[in-house]
């Protein structure tokens, strides 16, 4: 008999035992939901910087034609153009302007030229939009315009190929960026001149261009380590008509087609002296 209540005793206590720790796994397990759901409804804010604006603060001598830019450290979106959280102004009144996102920036047109020898301000509202946080805002950014007519020719800032000219990838976009907007129409194949110094013959391009950056593409790949040139005409204008003064840039190419970071050769035919690639567009490794 003693052993029997002795027996039962134990299996008391194991049930006991076994249901209070159900009950404490059970708790543990409400806790960790409670807590997985108060990290769910945490929000994650990222915050955007502005890195410069364009033209700067206290500048003088903007032409009256000139866009504001403002660079920011990642892309936006349309939605912070919202309650006129960006502003210009000229005597405390509001200058119309059209509002345009290419990446990072934000860029803002006057709808009509801007008024010589006058002041104007950007005004910069702190946004929050999407748990972005846009910082480094509220303040504003004053500039003069030119106090006359501009007669200024444009010059050619800068091109994406200086730093390589003795070494150009055969796929790449020639980016030219001027000192100021170039009128449209003198942005055209005419007046802008891709020539191989070994034939004499023109490659084709592509032209794009927006505000004072011109793109060109060559149609197709350009000959590998032959010499080019391009040449800008003096037909090129800026938006005031002033005339670009010609310039030639002289670049050789290498044996390279870059494509999603990837390299591929030019293979020539010592027979018939047809052209392939090393591998086809996309593929990684050589066969």
């Amino acid at each position: 008999m003693n052993n029997l209540i002795k027996g039962l005793s134990i299996v008391c206590a194991s049930l006991i035992l076994s249901a209070c720790q159900g009950s404490d796994q059970k708790q543990s397990t409400i806790e960790n939901n409670s807590t997985n759901k108060s990290t769910v409804d945490v929000k994650t804010t990222k915050t955007i910087k502005l890195r410069s604006i364009t033209p700067t603060n206290n500048s003088a001598g903007i032409l009256t034609n000139e866009d504001i830019i403002l660079d920011f450290s990642i892309n936006i979106t349309p939605s912070i153009f919202e309650n006129n959280s960006f502003v210009l102004i000229q005597d405390e009144n509001i200058i119309q302007t059209d509002k345009k996102i290419v990446g990072n920036k934000l860029i803002l047109s006057p709808k009509v030229a801007l008024k010589t020898n006058s002041q104007y301000t950007v005004k910069i509202k702190s946004i929050e939009e999407n748990n972005l946080t846009i910082s480094d805002l509220n303040r504003h950014i004053s500039f003069r315009t030119i106090e006359g007519k501009d007669i200024t020719s444009p010059t050619l800032i800068s091109t994406s190929i200086s730093s390589k000219l003795d070494n150009v990838d055969l796929s790449d976009k020639i980016i030219l960026t001027f000192s100021e907007k170039m009128n449209d129409n003198s942005i055209n194949l005419n007046n802008i001149i891709l020539r191989n110094d070994i034939t004499s013959d023109i490659h084709e391009l592509r032209i794009n261009h927006s505000n004072k950056e011109v793109i060109l593409s060559p149609k197709l790949p350009l000959e590998s380590n032959t010499n080019y040139s391009l040449v800008l005409s003096s037909k090129l204008k800026d938006q005031s008509n002033n005339s670009f003064d010609e310039k030639s840039i002289s670049f050789k190419t290498n044996n390279k087609i870059m494509f999603n970071n990837y390299e591929y050769k030019i293979i020539k035919s010592k027979i018939i002296g047809k052209k392939w690639l090393d591998r086809n567009i996309g593929a990684q490794k050589v066969c």
